[in-house]
């Protein structure tokens, strides 16, 4: 099980949100944190990375959105 930094993209009623997760986790973990965190919040779930320059623009097109990333 590989252990890294994780980055979580999601849609907000701003733009597309770039977060990372402070923790050091296994890739299964970060992505259930990242959807629970979107679906208490309301939030579309975009995906979970572990670079932080991964390319989401596939999902924006087809999601219909512009590229509005901010980082937290």
């Amino acid at each position: 099980m590989r252990i890294a930094k994780y980055y979580t993209y999601y849609k907000t009623s701003y733009g597309v949100v770039k977060a990372r997760i402070a923790s050091e986790l296994a890739y299964s973990e970060a992505v259930e944190l990242g959807k629970n965190y979107c679906k208490s919040n309301n939030y579309l779930y975009l995906g979970t990375y572990d670079d932080e320059y991964a390319d989401i623009s596939l999902l924006l097109k087809e999601s219909g959105e512009k590229k509005n990333t901010v980082t937290v």
